[in-house]
């Protein structure tokens, strides 16, 4: 009968729990290689007969693998392997392949003699030796210290009161990775769009922390459904990106923002606001942090507005988590990135980061002009756009592809939280923002329609 079976656990006999054994020989299976991406399994009778085990023992390790995202079901076809429930998404630039066009990384910032590195330059002629050179962990209490973060908060039209704190670490992911090592504990579960950040996907993995996918429609998450799940099951935490949601585009109005904001305080969950574009949002719609302040964690970064290679973050939240935030950030950055946050400090002192920002905005409607041209339909001014592939080509075939004309971009599965799920309908994102001359983009976006449309 092994013959007939297209998998069997490489470790028998299965020790009990034997569901959880049958669920360990899933995974490690899948991890050595044994069962590829999009391998389809046994049916859950097959494999209760060959095993002598009973049918609900492998339909629950069947159903822990689901919702561990190491295995997707298809209706009337099966059970298979997930592409991404054990590689590694971290999202990372193209830079050691050779003449790659590369639209997959939000490379926003300085390029050679532009407007970003001239006014870097400027800010590290005016950083001093001692500040480089000291090492100091008390830096939270330095008043000058709140004051630049009061400065760009208040630039950004984010409330910040007596009541609240702030951290300064060294980039958006490293601030993510203070928040949920300091506020969740592993196996706790945080509720994400379906597709999410895929660097969050990977820190949370990293964590052991459960991602919980809720669908998103045209105001971002859909909070009927986030409600629904509040009422059957613990939620620790809900990860969102309110403005220009990565990778979706996807915004929340006003309403979206409060209703999110009364189901934190009912549930009593923390919601982590990611705001990473919020400087390009000229509506500058009340943070959720702003309607709920004691549930709410607001991180804003300058990677996507000075620099990609310049990691600082702020972290604005109230003083109930000050003592787990501080823990966590000292154990895992010990002190603020002392050269980094020395340029942006000066930056922001001396209102140099307001021309950065007018500069790149209009960049990004050049680019995004380019992009509705070719594609001929109404895209959002954003960084990256959010295109489906036609539905009548495979997949295999679209990479193949998009790897012979050398052209990087991110598909869906990527974003996919909780693991890859099966979908007829698959979607790329193209970083237009990533290549700074607007002629070559052309260039690349003419090669890769084709493609994929």
């Amino acid at each position: 009968m092994n013959d007939d079976l297209s998998w069997v656990p490489s470790e028998l006999p299965l020790q009990p729990p034997l569901y959880q054994s049958l669920y360990q020989s899933i995974q490690n299976d899948i991890e050595n290689g044994m069962l590829p991406p999009y391998k389809q399994l046994p049916s859950q009778r097959e494999l209760s007969y060959f095993l002598d085990i009973h049918f609900t023992t492998v339909t629950h390790a069947y159903e822990l693998a689901i919702k561990q995202g190491l295995l997707y079901s298809e209706k009337g076809r099966g059970t298979f392997v997930s592409p991404n429930g054990v590689r590694d998404n971290t999202i990372q630039a193209q830079n050691n392949a050779s003449h790659i066009s590369d639209l997959g990384i939000l490379n926003m910032g300085s390029t050679p003699n532009s407007l970003a590195e001239n006014t870097i330059k400027l800010a590290m002629s005016h950083v001093t030796l001692a500040t480089l050179s000291r090492y100091s962990t008390n830096a939270f209490d330095d008043q000058q210290y709140r004051q630049i973060c009061q400065q760009w908060f208040d630039y950004l039209q984010v409330p910040m009161n007596k009541n609240q704190s702030t951290l300064i670490t060294g980039g958006g992911q490293s601030g993510l990775a203070v928040i949920l090592s300091g506020l969740f504990k592993p196996y706790d579960t945080i509720v994400v769009d379906e597709y999410t950040y895929s660097n969050f996907i990977e820190l949370a993995k990293t964590l052991h922390i459960k991602l919980l996918a809720i669908a998103q429609n045209q105001d971002g998450m859909d909070l009927v459904a986030l409600e629904h799940l509040l009422t059957t099951q613990k939620i620790n935490g809900v990860y969102v990106m309110p403005f220009l949601s990565n990778p979706t585009n996807r915004s929340m109005p006003l309403i979206r923002r409060q209703q999110l904001a009364r189901l934190s305080r009912q549930h009593d969950f923390i919601i982590i606001e990611d705001d990473y574009l919020r400087h390009l949002n000229t509506q500058k719609l009340p943070a959720i942090i702003d309607l709920a302040p004691q549930n709410t964690v607001y991180i804003t970064s300058f990677s996507k507005i000075v620099a990609p290679g310049l990691r600082v973050a702020f972290l604005l939240y109230a003083q109930q988590f000050d003592r787990q935030l501080r823990h966590s950030f000292t154990n895992l950055n010990l002190q603020e990135p002392t050269l980094d946050f020395a340029i942006i400090r000066y930056l922001i002192e001396h209102h140099l980061i307001e021309p950065l920002i007018h500069y790149q905005s209009e960049q990004i409607e050049r680019h995004v002009a380019v992009f509705r041209e070719i594609f001929d339909f109404s895209a959002p001014s954003s960084p990256f756009q959010w295109v489906k592939i036609n539905p009548k080509l495979e997949i295999g075939k679209v990479k193949d592809d998009l790897a012979q004309q050398k052209i990087h971009v991110l598909l869906s599965p990527q974003f996919q939280a909780g693991g890859w799920r099966s979908h007829r309908d698959y979607f790329v994102r193209i970083a237009i923002a990533g290549i700074s001359d607007t002629a070559q983009l052309q260039h690349i976006l003419l090669r890769l329609k084709p493609i994929i449309r």
